[in-house]
């Protein structure tokens, strides 16, 4: 396990390849960022509504060369390249223009380079191509047979799976929005990602993975040092998460199902 101390309070975190860190600044929602050892080496955007500011900053993901920052307060998504300039906004409701949207709570980008964004208050999954084109693959979760989403609260992909986490459970889609299955979860557990065919769960601070193709099964677990666990996310086999002014780190490869 490796920890990084920061001389401010994240509120989420990602990496990209080279082992370099994008945070959000809790106070004043700057985009910060940092090298591998915790050293602040740029920040941009910051609270606002300008271009490149933020009102309510929702998800920060790295995937190809960008970084994309979803702020649900404007309904639309930031781009900055991978030095943090920033390269455009991209208005949500300008690319769903069939579909609409109200309220987006969560957004991922899967290795593809398609982007899913769930709509809190619709109930929907709605998805774009890399260019940001609309497509038509829209999920609407009542027609989940048997089951009735509450509010999606978090999106994530991996390769070829897409899942949406609500205050209940897990569902599972392929790429192209099939549905797949469900899953229960406990009321606290947090999502945070689906490495390697695993379900990557968190509830306080035990680790959880299960298999997709066998949910039910016994998971494995794996308990963390820290009580206070803030946006988990999976990237490159270690789990990531925020633990007051610390990023900490998991190496995953021992918990992971083959």
């Amino acid at each position: 396990m490796s920890r990084t101390n920061l001389d401010f309070t994240p509120l989420l975190v990602t990496r990209n390849p080279s082992g370099s860190f994008y945070l959000i600044d809790k106070n004043t929602l700057e985009v910060v960022l940092c090298d591998a050892a915790g050293k602040e080496l740029k920040r941009a955007g910051g609270s606002g509504t300008g271009s490149s500011g933020f009102i309510d900053p929702a998800e920060i993901i790295w995937r190809g060369m960008m970084l994309y920052v979803l702020d649900r307060g404007a309904k639309s998504v930031k781009l900055f390249d991978r030095f943090l300039n920033f390269i455009g906004e991209k208005k949500l409701d300008g690319i769903f223009v069939t579909s609409k949207i109200a309220d987006p709570s969560s957004l991922t980008v899967n290795d593809f380079g398609e982007i899913f964004i769930s709509d809190r208050l619709n109930h929907t999954i709605l998805a774009a191509d890399q260019a940001f084109n609309e497509r038509n693959d829209i999920y609407y979760i009542e027609n989940i047979p048997g089951k009735k989403m509450q509010f999606p609260v978090r999106i994530i992909s991996d390769g070829d799976y897409v899942a949406v986490k609500d205050s209940a459970g897990l569902y599972l889609f392929d790429r192209f929005l099939n549905y797949i299955n469900y899953t229960p979860l406990h009321k606290e557990e947090q999502f945070a990602g689906i490495p390697k065919g695993s379900l990557l769960l968190i509830e306080n601070n035990t680790i959880r993975v299960s298999k997709l193709s066998a949910p039910e099964g016994i998971p494995r677990l794996y308990v963390l040092p820290d009580e206070r666990i803030i946006s988990p996310v999976v990237i490159l086999n270690r789990l990531y998460y925020i633990s007051g002014n610390t990023i900490a780190s998991v190496n995953l490869d021992t918990l992971l199902y083959e």
